[in-house]
């Protein structure tokens, strides 16, 4: 079944069950599923306000947030990692989201977590080598501490 046929179905859906807010959640899935995320933010939160209770609200709203209102996803994110901490998934969006935000070693602390989880570590190599490249050697110690001794060698 492609993403929109599943969106038309949960549209259908809540159009014949108004009251359900479960279908309110699933709509919002899809809504993000097709980048839709004004959409599935309006939907996700009608699904927390109406007294929802589904854990999964938190992570799509959040992720759907931190592509306007970074602040609020860090929130939505943070929140869904302390009910499933073993999301790695979910610690990974995160530290990208603190990363684009400058909040280095915030996300530097996420992306740690989620290597001792198992995540691929390379990841790490390529923040600390973005911020090198930029001349941000205190912060890309943060995220691998080879990059903090080399300050010596660019600066002049």
């Amino acid at each position: 079944m492609s993403d929109i046929t599943a969106l038309l179905q949960s549209i259908d859906a809540v159009r014949n069950d108004p009251f359900d807010i479960e279908l309110y959640l699933a709509r919002g899935v899809e809504w993000y599923k097709l980048k839709c995320y004004d959409e599935c933010s309006s939907d996700l939160m009608f699904y927390e306000s109406s007294g929802g209770q589904d854990p999964k609200f938190r992570l799509y709203l959040g992720m759907a947030l931190s592509k306007t209102q970074s602040r609020r996803s860090t929130e939505y994110l943070r929140s869904y990692l302390s009910i499933n901490s073993s999301d790695v998934d979910a610690m990974v969006f995160l530290g990208h989201v603190y990363y684009d935000g400058g909040k280095y070693l915030l996300s530097a602390e996420m992306f740690h977590m989620a290597v001792g989880r198992g995540y691929n570590p390379v990841i790490l190599r390529e923040k600390a080598s973005a911020l090198a490249s930029q001349k941000m050697f205190d912060e890309a110690a943060a995220f691998d501490p080879a990059f903090g001794k080399k300050k010596g060698l660019f600066r002049r």
